[in-house]
C-alpha cells in the first residue's frame, strides 16, 4: 500500500524514478541509476516519513544497487535501515523480513564474512520455515547458501545436511 500522505504526483514521481533507476542499473549506467533511486528515496522520505514501508522499499532498492557495485558496507547500512522499518510494521516472522535477511546473508557471503552470513541466513531460514513451511521453494536458495558457507568453513556434516534440505524442497 502506498502512503496516503503523499500527493498522487509525488507517488507517481517516486515510482517513475525507481523505474528509471532500474533501467539505468540494467544498462550499467551506475551514476544515473543511483541518482534516480536516491531521488525516489528523498520523495518517499518527504511524503511518507522515515518509518513507512515505501521508504523501506527505497532503502532496499539502493542496497541492491550498492551490493552489485561491491560497496558492501554501504549496502548493509541501507539493508539494516530497511529491516529496522520492516520488523515493527510486519512482525519478525514475515517473508519480507526473511527476504531482507537473505539479501544481507548473500552480500556477506560474497565478501567472505562467513559468520555474519551464517547468522543472517540462519535467521532467514527460521523465519521462512515458520512463515511459509519447510518445503516452500524459497527455502532452497537459502539452504544452498548455507551449504556453501558450511563448505567454506570446512563443516562437512552440516554442509551435507543443508544440501539434503535443499534437495528436499
Amino acid at each position: 500500500m502506498l502512503c496516503k500522505t503523499v500527493e498522487d504526483t509525488d507517488r507517481d514521481a517516486a515510482s517513475i524514478n525507481t523505474i528509471l533507476g532500474t533501467i539505468h542499473f540494467e544498462k550499467h549506467t551506475d551514476e544515473k541509476a543511483l541518482e534516480y533511486i536516491q531521488k525516489s528515496l528523498r520523495i518517499r522520505l518527504r511524503g511518507c516519513g522515515k518509518y513507512h514501508m515505501d521508504t523501506a522499499d527505497s532503502y532496499d532498492e539502493i542496497a541492491v544497487f550498492l551490493r552489485w557495485k561491491g560497496e558492501l558496507e554501504k549496502a548493509m547500512e541501507y539493508l539494516n535501515a530497511s529491516l529496522y522499518i520492516m520488523v515493527p510494521k510486519l512482525n519478525a516472522y514475515n517473508p519480507s523480513v526473511a527476504s531482507c535477511l537473505y539479501r544481507m546473508g548473500n552480500a556477506e557471503l560474497l565478501h567472505n564474512n562467513l559468520d555474519q552470513s551464517l547468522d543472517n541466513l540462519t535467521k532467514c531460514c527460521h523465519i521462512s520455515n515458520k512463515a511459509l513451511g519447510y518445503k516452500h521453494s524459497k527455502l532452497a536458495d537459502t539452504h544452498q547458501l548455507l551449504w556453501l558457507i558450511y563448505e567454506k568453513m570446512g563443516l562437512c556434516i552440516r554442509s551435507l545436511d543443508q544440501l539434503t534440505l535443499c534437495l528436499l524442497v
